[in-house]
């Protein structure tokens, strides 16, 4: 195994030690909400469920409502019982005004049980209104619940995006790997075939695969061509120049690149190659003048 694989393996071995991190702590943080809400059989981790705990809410609101009802025909009959007594008690006074005096005293007593039925209702008045701020209470518990219960269910799902998130950012990274390893075997593949060593600075004094042609020849064995150093070209590059004679390609000289723009290069005659005088618009290529593979 060479470096590079060396390299990806053990970014592959640190991949699956943070995500293997991160699923324990995703299932960590989990917690049954259904046993939050439906468990009629509670246990120290496990308390009765709110379903539960609200029905006996519930429970409890209709028998007190009941209880009020009640309450309420109670005191209705004993109110009724008081006026027909107040008539009664009425008619006998004017009847037999000797009998006024027991009549007062029976009125009386009446008159005190009924400020003790008031007195109960007052207070069974009071009970239902603690009722209701504790109905209240339930409710605003219940409204909460229900709120902590959104929540939570969000962060589940927000944790669900995420890990989905990171299986497709894995199996991406995953892919990416397989297309650079077979990239990779691909260039090896050709660097053998050509008989090529895999170290780009073994190469750095070549010129890269051009072509082109003359654009101007000058005095003294210098000419000009239409490649600069956008494409690749550096002063001490050397350069063939051939001229197509007959539909085959016949070599003029050799050049030397002595100065490079963007877009252009002057080069001058490599002295002792000239074969024939260099015109404007021959051909100017590298392909004649590839590396040898250095051993």
């Amino acid at each position: 195994m060479n470096l590079v694989g060396k390299i990806f393996t053990v970014l592959i071995f640190a991949m699956c030690l943070v995500f293997m991190t991160c699923a324990v702590m995703v299932y960590g943080t989990q917690r049954n909400w259904k046993l939050a809400v439906d468990n009629p059989t509670p246990s120290p981790q496990y308390p009765l469920g709110l379903s539960q705990q609200l029905a006996q809410k519930e429970e409890l609101l209709k028998k007190e409502q009941e209880k009020y009802s009640s309450l309420e025909n109670t005191l209705k009959r004993e109110r009724d019982a008081a006026i027909q007594a107040r008539a009664k008690l009425e008619n006998a006074a004017k009847e037999a005004r000797d009998e006024l005096k027991a009549v007062q005293q029976q009125l009386e007593a009446k008159d005190q049980e009924l400020r003790a039925a008031l007195a109960e209702l007052k207070n069974s008045h009071d009970e239902l209104e603690r009722r209701r701020a504790e109905v209240s209470d339930l409710r605003d518990q219940i409204t909460k619940a229900r709120e902590d219960r959104d929540k939570y269910f969000a962060d589940v799902v927000k944790k669900t995006d995420e890990v989905h998130q990171l299986a497709n950012e894995n199996a991406r990274i995953k892919a990416e790997n397989l297309e650079i390893a077979r990239q990779y075997s691909r260039a090896l593949e050709v660097l053998r075939k050509f008989d090529l060593q895999p170290q780009p600075e073994l190469y750095e004094s070549e010129p890269p695969v051009l072509d082109s042609v003359v654009t101007a020849v000058l005095p003294g064995d210098v000419v000009e061509i239409k490649l600069g150093h956008d494409d690749g070209l550096r002063p001490g590059h050397q350069l063939t120049v051939s001229r197509i004679q007959g539909g085959v390609p016949t070599l003029v000289a050799f050049i030397e690149v002595v100065k490079t723009t963007p877009d252009t290069s002057v080069c001058k005659v490599v002295p002792g190659s000239l074969r024939s005088p260099i015109q404007r618009g021959d051909r100017v290529d590298t392909k004649q003048n590839r590396p040898q593979p250095k051993r």
